[in-house]
């Protein structure tokens, strides 16, 4: 019989790297300047090549409506937590910010080369994930626009445009929320007569209306004089 040797040369193949992502929705009144959130889980460089490819896993990707973030843009990583190879995202927003964004196209990458005709892959299939922010509701403002001076048992008063530069708040989806004014409380500064803070604005005697578009009506209660700090309490 006649014998032949044959060399067989086994390929090494790059498996392909993958991952699994989550949605983010995050609660505005965590708010601060720079936050993260991890957003996959399951990573791994490619079945069996986790010791030698995973210390240069990277991602790339894509997202819409940029006008949520401010600088520095959001970043995707991979870094070990509890043990476990995650994607963490690491993002800034307006304050007041409201919305979504999608990111797209997320791929996770080794440092070896993508030679797709031996069938080695570098380059994970493409994910996504959805971001977005809670609405939230800010406070509603106002400013007084000057002190008030009544004459003792003059009767009502009526004062246009008191309050002014009165705000819903400053979020996008307070628009059409509603402003009410409502008395908190009355304090007394001074009186050369001894008066009383005590019901000065309060029915039956006292009236004290702040309405929505700036207007102030009000009636010291009877013989009272002094000066008088009023505090007022806004709110949607």
């Amino acid at each position: 019989p006649t014998t032949h040797r044959l060399e067989v040369q086994v390929v090494l193949v790059n498996k392909r790297p993958s991952f699994q992502t989550v949605d983010i929705v995050v609660d505005p009144s965590a708010w601060q300047p720079r936050q993260e959130a991890v957003f996959a889980y399951g990573l791994t460089a490619g079945e069996g090549e986790d010791d030698v490819q995973a210390a240069g896993l990277s991602f790339s990707f894509e997202y819409d409506n940029p006008e949520l973030f401010v600088a520095p843009l959001p970043e995707l990583r991979v870094e070990v937590r509890g043990g476990q190879r995650v994607g963490v995202i690491y993002f800034s927003t307006n304050q007041i910010a409201t919305g979504g964004s999608n990111f797209r196209n997320i791929v996770l990458s080794d440092t070896a080369a993508n030679s797709p005709e031996d069938g080695s892959f570098a380059d994970s299939l493409p994910g996504n994930f959805t971001f977005g922010i809670k609405d939230s509701n800010t406070a509603p403002s106002f400013v007084p626009l000057f002190a008030v001076q009544v004459n003792e048992n003059s009767g009502v008063t009526t004062v246009e445009g008191f309050a002014t530069q009165i705000s819903k708040g400053q979020g996008t989806g307070e628009s059409s929320q509603v402003v009410d004014f409502s008395l908190s409380s009355v304090e007394l500064i001074s009186s050369a007569t001894g008066s009383s803070a005590d019901g000065l604005l309060s029915p039956p005697e006292g009236l004290f209306a702040l309405f929505r578009n700036g207007t102030l009506r009000l009636r010291p209660a009877s013989y009272r004089s002094g000066t008088f700090r009023v505090i007022v309490k806004v709110q949607d």
